[in-house]
């Protein structure tokens, strides 16, 4: 992220109830190019869908691109 002013770019991977369940703001570096995986230890057993959500905080930035990719076996 690039252009930004007010904080820091974050980024939070989880559920409502969880934000950053799957990945939380520790776990990347928005300031820096690359790529961050990280592998949570979930167990979902529920009958309905789990709904994922993504929350970034860009603080204004003019620059950057963010793809998020869950996989699951």
């Amino acid at each position: 992220m690039q252009g930004y002013s007010g904080g820091v770019p974050s980024l939070e991977v989880g559920t409502a109830t969880d934000p950053d369940r799957f990945m939380s703001d520790y776990e990347n570096d928005l300031e820096s190019t690359g790529s961050y995986t990280t592998t949570p230890d979930f167990h979902y057993s529920g009958s309905t869908e789990l709904e994922i959500k993504a929350n970034l905080e860009h603080y204004n930035a003019t620059l950057g691109e963010i793809k998020v990719t869950v996989s699951y076996i």
